[in-house]
Order: C-alpha cells, then structure tokens, then sequence
C-alpha cells in the first residue's frame, strides 16, 4: 500500500454522472482514486518536531484549589490540584503575614501535587501560591492560602495521636459518583483532635472525621489523605486509595435500511426532554431519494418518521439541531432538474413532525448545506454549507434565518480554490464557528468565528503538513471550542482534535492513532466539557474491516477512553451527541452484506 495514500472524506455525493454534476466532496469510488491520486502527487513530508512544537508552544494552565495545614510547630504541608498537561514543573512562593513580596523557595518537577515546607517558626502565619512553568513562560498564579504553625510545646512531654484506620466506603467507584471516606483516631494524653483533608484528584465535602469525596471524571487510581492534629505539636497521616473505573455498556441500538455506503448522511441532535433526532435519507422507486427524519425515545422506541420530497429525483438530509420548544430543523440539498445543480434546503418541523416551513438557497451553480443549529434566545437559524463558483472554485457560506424561515444574511469565505464549510455551532453569546477544509497545498483544517450579523471575528488554519479534514466542530461552557476531523501521518490517517479559545488561541492538539485509518467525523461535548469523538477506524485495502471507534477526553486534552463496534463488515460513526445523563449517542452504518446497508443508532451507558 503506497504510503501517501489520502482519504479526504466529504459528507456528499453526487452519484448520477453528468457533466454539470457538482462534488461537494469524495466519497465515491472514482473521486477517492482521484484524491488519493492528486494527494500522491502533492502530498509533502511534515515536520514531526514542528507539528510538536506546535502543540506544547503554549502556557501552561494554572494550578489550583491549592490548601495549606500545620503539621507541626515547624512543618506546613501544601497540595494543589494540576490542571495541565504540558508543565515543566511547579514554582512554589511563599511569605509571612507582614511581608510585603513573596518569595520563591522551591522548583519542582512536572506532576507534583504536594510539598513539605520545614524549618519555619513556631505560632506564626504562612501565606503560599503556587504557579506552574514550561519552556514558553510561568502560568498564572494560583489561589493563595496560609497556615498557622503550631505553638511550640518545647520542654513539655506530648504523645501524638494515633490512626487506627481509614476506610473507604467504596474501593471501586465510577467516575463523578460519591464515597464516604472515614477516620478513626484516638489520643494518649486525651487532647482534642482535629482533622484535615487532601486528595491527589477529584473533590472534598464536610469535615471531621468522616467526609465525602468525588471522584473525578478520569480513570486511574487516587489518593485520600487524613491529616490527625492534637493541637499541639503532635500530628499524625494515613492515605487509602480509591480506584475509579468505566463501565461502558450498550443500552440499545435501533438500525432502518439505507441505499449505499457512500458517508454521506448523518445528523443527529436531542431536544430538551430527551428526545433523539437522526437525519439521512431514504430511497422510493416512485421519488427516488428523500430526506428522512427519525425521532426515538430515550428509551430506543420509534416516535415518528417523516420524508421530505421537494419534486426533484434526488433530496439528502444531513444536519439536524432542535430548539427549546421541541422544533426540529433539517438542512441538507436537494437536486434542481432545470439546471442540474444542487440547492440548499432547510426544514422546519414541529415536535409531532409536522412541516411548518420550507427554504430553498440556490447560489446560481451548486450549493449544499452541512451543519445547522439553532440560537436559544431568539430560535435565528444558522446554516454552514458550501457553494460553488465553478469547476474546482468552491466557498464556504453561512446563511441565517429568522423563525420564520425568512432570509436575514448570507456570508461567504473565499480563501483559495476550494473551502468547504461542514459543521457549525455557537458558543454561550451566539457566536458563530464553522469548521471545514481549505485546498492550498494540501487540505487543511479550517475554522471561522462570526459574531451574530455576519461579521467575521476570525479564522484559524492548521497545517499538519499532510491532508486534514476538519469535520465537526463544538463549543463548550466557557465557550472555547474543539474541531474534529482526520489528518494524514506519513503513514496513515489519525483522529486530530484542537482546542482554542474564544480569541482563537490555541490551547492544545491531539491525535489518537490505533495503528490503522482513523477517520474522525463528529464532536459533542457533556455538561462537564468533556470531549467525544467518533468515526471508524480500520484498513484501506480491507474496507470490511472498518470499525465504529469513539473516544473521549478531559477538557484539558487527557485521554480517557475508548470504544469500538464491530457489526461484522464495514461500519462506521458519523453523528454523535450526550444527554443530560452523560449517555452517549453515535449515529452511522453498519453494512449487514455485500449489497444492503442500515443506518444504526447506538446508546451507550459510560458507568
């Protein structure tokens, strides 16, 4: 298998052979040949040291939730929590209460939660702060916290208090839940006893000798510390670990017949009861294809189904997105048989699936829309697409409804010879990001903020060196965003998600290679702006081998999981979203012979 082979995968297809047909993309037999053709001739080396230095070119994230406690009359212990993934290491500053000006008293190494600080004075006030570091710069300090050291008992006879034991009510619990942690301590000379609290993650609630502790989102094994003081100079510790596992399970899957592999078709949304949405399309010897429209209970039943035929012989549905009220909103395109080209159609649908409206967008040549999403406050539609100027001459558009369906603007971004604009979302002040391609040397990811009346804020392009594909794009509570796609290695294709933030700066870049073809189409985030990504992942010259993969990571890019179905032959996610429970929902095809493919629906359960 040549080394440079490219997958540039679009989400449209143009199947019928006609001189004025218009490509949005590669997804045919004879368009893939071409791309991977034209990409092993203009495919170029990347710099592995500079797409590296790329990714670790940035500050580091502050640490946090930094605590203090009195250990002795000449001893403070300190924890912090570390939020970053690309320190150097930790700088630690500290002063007493009447000084003016910290002072750094020690450097240490990445990945340090804890430091003993000794040699101090008895009954006197500590402030500390804490800030992590790397080749670029220091971040921002943490929160600062003092400590007390204990009077001095000096020439007085103390016996220390003693632990008996620490327990955990659970030693295996799932990520986000809740253990009663518990101290037993007893003291020889019957002083008072006073207990404090540290863990290497999650969180702590209460006090005393019995507290609750969250564990957090990632998996691993984590470390709760007791801290027994008499109030004198005796003070004793003891730690229990906690492991924090998943348990992924699938809740239920629902399939209905599609035409074709071609990955083409894919929206899936979930409205506020609950409610799951997909869009595709269908085929009927009388109308050919037509968009169709399936809504499913949480629990997997059947709601309603609906088609779309606007007359023409071919309609395809791809985006879908609902509003607070339970409407649905589809956009795809449909095929205009008097010029043979294509249009943009957006769909609105009331909670029981009744159209309410209808909107066409025809450019003048071809033009198809990919992504829609609807603004909360004001229920204005957005919809990302693309639209063409001629052969090989595309740009990515943006065009905004009102409720009504009536047309408020269009916007269109001209970088080159072909940008293709796919998913769109918008952030907790309406504005707008698209995601998609741009064709220079080689395809690279793409990504565009508006405000809400059109104006660009900024764009974003990332080169990796070989072909990308930026495909899904989200906004998380703090509205940074994250884009999904694929990039080429040298070797084969990987998932590649970015995080920036709302001013465009880049936060961090990952990529997720299980050795094969891992081809990224979709992002959603839960309510704890955790990341999830799914597309397939298996072998070129063996397309039966391709899998669903769908993975997951933390908000500052740790990976923590992930997971694959195989249903038998070539399968593959291409939607995915999370409820309000954090259960997962991935929508794609599963091919159950050579010649008949379904769609599939996938819940799945994390814990």
């Amino acid at each position: 298998m040549n080394k440079n082979k490219i997958i540039v995968v679009v989400l449209l297809i143009f199947l019928y052979k006609t001189s004025s047909a218009f490509q949005f993309g590669l997804g045919t037999k004879e368009v893939v040949n071409k791309i991977i053709s034209q990409g092993q001739k203009e495919g170029k080396i990347a710099s592995t040291k500079e797409e590296k230095l790329n990714q670790s070119q940035t500050l580091p994230l502050p640490p946090s939730n930094l605590y203090a406690i009195a250990i002795s009359s000449y001893q403070i212990n300190l924890s912090w929590q570390d939020n970053s993934v690309n320190e150097t290491g930790f700088k630690i500053e500290r002063k007493k209460k009447y000084e003016e000006m910290f002072v750094q008293i020690a450097v240490l190494t990445a990945n340090v939660t804890s430091y003993i600080d000794t040699g101090l004075e008895a009954n006197t006030t500590y402030y500390y702060r804490v800030k992590s570091y790397n080749s670029v710069g220091d971040s921002v300090y943490s929160n600062e916290t003092y400590a007390v050291t204990i009077v001095s008992t000096q020439g007085q006879f103390n016996t220390p208090p003693n632990i008996t034991s620490l327990t955990s009510g659970l030693t295996n619990v799932p990520p986000l839940s809740t253990t009663t942690i518990t101290c037993i301590a007893t003291d020889p000379d019957g002083d008072i006893l006073t207990y404090s609290w540290i863990c290497s993650s999650g969180t702590i609630s209460g006090n005393g000798n019995s507290v609750i502790w969250q564990s957090p989102v990632i998996p691993g094994t984590f470390t709760i510390t007791c801290i027994v003081s008499d109030g004198k100079s005796g003070s004793v510790q003891k730690s229990v670990d906690v492991y924090v596992n998943y348990d992924i399970k699938i809740l239920w899957q629902k399939s209905f017949p599609k035409e074709s592999p071609a990955i083409d078709s894919y929206g899936i949304t979930i409205d506020t009861s609950g409610n799951v949405y997909v869009s595709g399309y269908t085929t009927s010897t009388i109308t050919n294809r037509d968009i169709v429209i399936y809504k499913f209970s949480s629990d997997g039943n059947i709601l309603w189904n609906k088609n779309y035929d606007s007359g023409g012989p071919f309609d395809i549905g791809m985006g879908i997105t609902s509003d607070k009220y339970g409407n649905v909103y589809v956009t795809g395109q449909v095929f205009n048989s008097s010029n043979f080209t294509w249009d943009i159609v957006t769909l609105k649908y009331n909670p029981s699936g009744n159209l309410l409206w209808q909107k066409k967008y025809d450019g003048g040549s071809s033009d198809g829309g990919f992504g829609i999403v609807v603004e909360p406050e004001y229920n204005s539609v957005y919809v990302s697409g693309t639209s063409s100027r001629g052969i090989d001459s595309d740009d990515i558009i943006v065009i905004k409804y009102d409720n009504n369906g009536n047309t408020v603007w269009v916007s269109t971004y001209n970088a080159g010879i072909k940008d293709h604009a796919y998913s769109i979302a918008l952030d907790k002040e309406n504005n707008i990001y698209v995601c998609g391609y741009v064709l220079k040397n080689t395809y690279d990811y793409i990504v565009i903020k508006y405000d809400r009346n059109g104006n660009k804020l900024w764009e974003r392009i990332y080169d990796s060196g070989y072909h990308d594909n930026a495909i899904g794009i989200v906004c998380d509570s703090e509205n940074n965003v994250y884009v999904a796609g694929q990039s080429y290695n040298g070797t084969n294709y990987d998932f590649l998600v970015i995080k920036y933030n709302t001013n465009g700066n880049l936060v961090w870049v990952k990529r997720y290679d299980t050795g094969k073809d891992d081809l990224g189409y979709a992002v959603a985030v839960d309510k704890y702006d955790n990341i999830y990504i799914t597309g397939q992942s298996g072998n070129q010259t063996n397309l039966t081998s391709f899998d669903f993969l769908t993975i997951k990571y933390d908000k500052h890019g740790n990976f923590v999981w992930e997971e694959k179905y195989d249903g038998g032959l070539l399968d593959g996610g291409y939607a995915i979203c999370v409820d309000k429970d954090n259960s997962v929902y991935v929508f794609g095809q599963t091919q159950k012979s050579q010649t008949s493919y379904n769609y599939i629906l996938i819940k799945y359960q994390q814990y």
